[in-house]
């Protein structure tokens, strides 16, 4: 076999070798879209306000989904879940370090809202009423995540001033998402 003969048609050749890489495209953007409109375990992340200022001194101790609109001494903070699961819900500083855990091990329903909110201390709150319907009495804020456990917020030291995010572990830390955005604690005190 002569060296010509292997090589019958090179633009034939090449054709052939344009559409296989054409129609890969295709493929690689049918399906990157594809990727890009589902969801995601964790989902409709909302923080606010973007800054906040947490009391230096007593400030609430227990929460009941958000608060009303323009509260700027707590961070409220909501999300939804694909399936249902138990959530440990932390805050984490620029580092990615645990500042503070909000609820651990929560069993939560798939696409229900979870609304909390964060004081700005160190340390770890608990869920200290689970019913799905009962009335915020006691609580701050109104009900606007009506489904919302009663959490009793961390008791430690003001955390220091500087960017955070919320980080949702699923099912015993195994899977974990960040908050695609993040928020600024702002402390009155000047200190960082």
């Amino acid at each position: 076999m002569s060296e010509t003969e292997g090589v019958r048609n090179p633009g034939r050749t090449a054709a052939l070798v344009f559409a296989g890489l054409v129609v890969a495209t295709c493929a690689g953007l049918f399906l990157a879209q594809r990727l890009k409109h589902s969801p995601t375990s964790v989902h409709g992340f909302r923080l606010s306000p973007a800054t906040f200022v947490p009391a230096r001194v007593g400030g609430p101790t227990t929460t009941r989904g958000t608060l009303l609109p323009g509260t700027s001494a707590l961070e409220q903070l909501s999300f939804q879940t694909d399936a249902d699961h138990d959530v440990t819900v932390t805050i984490v500083n620029s580092s990615g370090e645990t500042v503070a855990t909000l609820v651990r091990e929560l069993p939560w329903e798939r696409y229900l809202r979870l609304c909390l909110a964060w004081n700005g201390r160190t340390g770890s709150g608990h869920v200290t009423n689970l019913a799905r319907t009962a009335p915020s009495t006691g609580a701050v804020g109104a009900a606007v995540c009506s489904a919302s456990p009663t959490v009793s917020l961390p008791a430690g030291h003001l955390a220091a001033a500087g960017d955070y995010r919320v980080r949702v572990s699923l099912r015993g830390g195994s899977h974990s998402i960040l908050s695609p955005s993040t928020f600024a604690l702002v402390r009155q005190d000047g200190s960082s």
